[in-house]
């Protein structure tokens, strides 16, 4: 009679490990499912920052084609298509090929970005003239992806407000009325 009081003694021991076991497993699956529940601000984050960097990157591209362009021709008469003799994206010429910012890094429906050349609405304060500079910019671009371009660049924070205005740099990303949205914007020459 003492032995069988001692496996049932020894059974309940064995099911406390089993209750233990199927908890310990309980709780690394619910990890697991919230781990996988969506993705978490720090990937966004993430995301805006590989985004800022790919947008800059075009933009110093540009600038770079830009410069090779005035080098022989006046910049006031270059474009940013592929007309023959005065667009940065001529196969003649061979001084850029276009690049578009990815659809993700803009606003919804906005689908993949073109930049623009604009000579007319870009001046920066401390450029020492009131004219406007000669900028290839990006517009439609989400707010996520114009702070981290700040970031980026600056070091300012990604909570920091947004810009109106284009300030003192030559380089950033503001939310401008003209054109309309958050707009990444390079200075290519001054005006």
């Amino acid at each position: 009679m003492k032995q069988m009081s001692k496996r049932r003694k020894q059974g309940g021991f064995i099911l406390g490990y089993v209750l233990l076991g199927v908890l310990l497993i309980s709780v690394v699956i619910a990890a697991i499912a919230r781990a996988n529940s969506g993705p978490s601000p720090q990937a966004n984050a993430e995301s805006n920052k590989m985004y800022a960097a790919t947008v800059i990157k075009i933009g110093n591209d540009l600038r770079d084609g830009a410069i090779r362009y005035s080098s022989d021709r006046d910049i006031n008469s270059m474009t940013l298509d592929t007309t023959s003799g005065t667009g940065l994206y001529d196969p003649a010429l061979a001084l850029a090929n276009e690049v578009k910012v990815p659809s993700k890094a803009t606003t919804a429906g906005a689908g993949d970005v073109a930049f623009a050349l604009d000579k007319t609405n870009i001046t920066v304060t401390s450029m020492g003239s009131s004219a406007a500079e000669v900028a290839v910019e990006a517009s439609g671009l989400t707010a996520g992806v114009c702070a981290a371009i700040n970031n980026v660049l600056y070091g300012d924070s990604v909570t920091t407000a947004i810009p109106t205005t284009v300030g003192i740099r030559q380089e950033g990303c503001a939310a401008l009325t003209t054109p309309a949205g958050n707009t990444y914007y390079k200075v290519v020459q001054p005006g």
